[in-house]
């Protein structure tokens, strides 16, 4: 990956996006389709979340940062969640 690339992750299952040690990502845009989920971030061992019910299509969090230290967690139940982003370093 490079600084300017477009970065999309989106899933229908528990998940996280930990990207190398020296990269950043910048997200844009957040997605949760149907279902149950939360999304938010973790270092390992904290987490901080946002809970969304019945398919919510919010977009929470925009213009939010992804470390390696920390990054992308969602936990899903029967719902398509990601975010679309552009890597910043």
């Amino acid at each position: 990956m490079a600084v300017g690339e477009a970065v999309s992750v989106y899933t229908n299952a528990s998940a996280s996006f930990q990207p190398a040690a020296t990269v950043e990502v910048m997200v844009l845009l957040t997605m949760i389709s149907t279902g149950d989920d939360s999304i938010g971030f973790t270092n390992g061992v904290s987490v901080a979340r946002a809970y969304f019910y019945n398919g919510s299509n919010s977009t929470p969090w925009v213009k939010w940062l992804i470390t390696n230290t920390d990054y992308y967690l969602t936990d899903t139940v029967a719902a398509n969640t990601g975010f679309s982003g552009i890597q910043i370093k």
